[in-house]
């Protein structure tokens, strides 16, 4: 019977230790390798206004950072190889599509008088990141509702009929063009 309870107190902390937090795995070492490039973008650039993220089929990472208005590009090895320029106040959503071209849908919400939301402009820009240019630009979209703040945009994808679906804060899914003109809402 002790050789029973010393067997299986054996196995228990070897599972135990193996599960630990701290393991010494290849997958613990990528995990660890994961957090070091995330710190790295975080203390190369500071992480103060983030508001958008998005990372490319070979391991690009696209950082829209509000308050510089600017976008970001890092390799997959975190070094930063690219910075895009967006307009003034304006805040944008970001993604990659198949042919690792970076969509961004850049908002800028209109106050009256009274500091009131009353108009919402989009802009959809796409980006050829391996030159850091702008490829395409959309034309200035007016969006009037009674709650521009459910009207924003969160986040963006992009099908293989270059159909856009967004994400709005009101939770709603609405699917538009390129221009960005409203096709539908889901």
């Amino acid at each position: 019977m002790k050789r029973i309870i010393l067997f299986i107190m054996a196995i228990s902390l070897i599972f135990a230790t193996g599960c630990g937090a701290n393991p010494t795995t290849s997958i613990g070492n990528e995990q660890n390798q994961f957090n070091y490039e995330a710190k790295e973008i975080y203390s190369a650039d500071g992480s103060r206004g983030i508001s958008s993220i998005a990372m490319g089929r070979n391991g690009e990472l696209a950082v829209f950072k509000y308050h510089e208005k600017k976008i970001y590009i890092f390799d997959k090895n975190g070094a930063k190889t690219g910075e895009l320029k967006a307009e003034e106040n304006w805040d944008g959503a970001l993604y990659f599509d198949k042919d690792n071209k970076l969509y961004a849908l850049l908002q800028y919400r209109v106050k009256n008088n009274n500091n009131d939301y009353v108009l919402l402009e989009r802009q959809l820009r796409m980006y050829d990141i391996q030159k850091s240019t702008l490829e395409e630009q959309s034309d200035i979209v007016e969006i009037k509702s009674d709650n521009i703040i459910g009207e924003v945009v969160e986040k963006i994808e992009v099908d293989s009929q270059g159909n856009i679906y967004c994400l709005k804060a009101n939770e709603e899914v609405e699917v538009s063009d390129k221009k960005p003109k409203s096709i539908k809402t889901i």
